[in-house]
């Protein structure tokens, strides 16, 4: 059964248009962390000690807070081809677009860069973007469930894909 998370396309002020345009147009979404160093074939024991501020008790994250480990969990399945759905959002205001990951992870260094010099996301995974139209949060039916969280890199990741984008992307022959 494919999971589903968010992911912000940039944490620059004002950068989130843009970095959603390269997302979309390059068919993938990528993070910054540790943006120095290829973690091709690394776990994510080697990895957690290279991130700033995390531990290995970040892998049970709390709603808000951004994560490698998601990410990685990620990275890891789609090498599976297990589908996994991800939606790139702005902020609580609505999502920029939907997309199913392709690939597992992939790394360089100059994949997405950002209006901050110097700074790069280069950890990545191909994503085939099945909508890819700004969907307004007026636009989904919650019906009771939550919402992504507004702020942080990735979002909560849910074990499957929320009924309110479910059904949004049914009404709109995405799936």
């Amino acid at each position: 059964m494919p999971r589903f998370t968010t992911i912000s396309p940039t944490c620059c002020p004002g950068g989130k248009p843009d970095g959603w345009d390269r997302f979309r147009k390059g068919g993938y979404i990528a993070i910054g962390w540790c943006y120095e160093t290829d973690l091709t074939g690394m776990s994510i024991d080697e990895i957690l000690p290279l991130l700033p501020g995390t531990s290995a008790s970040d892998r049970d994250q709390r709603d808000g807070e951004h994560s490698f480990p998601i990410f990685w969990e990620l990275c890891a399945r789609g090498a599976a081809g297990a589908g996994d759905y991800i939606a790139v959002r702005n902020t609580n205001d609505g999502l920029f677009g939907v997309g199913i990951i392709r690939s597992g992870y992939k790394y360089s260094r100059f994949k997405h860069d950002t209006d901050v010099p110097n700074h790069y996301y280069p950890h990545f995974v191909d994503v085939e973007w099945i909508h890819d139209e700004y969907i307004p949060r007026s636009s989904l039916d919650f019906a009771g469930e939550k919402s992504w969280v507004p702020f942080g890199t990735i979002g909560r990741l849910h074990d499957d894909v929320p009924n309110y984008l479910t059904s949004f992307l049914q009404l709109n022959s995405a799936i």
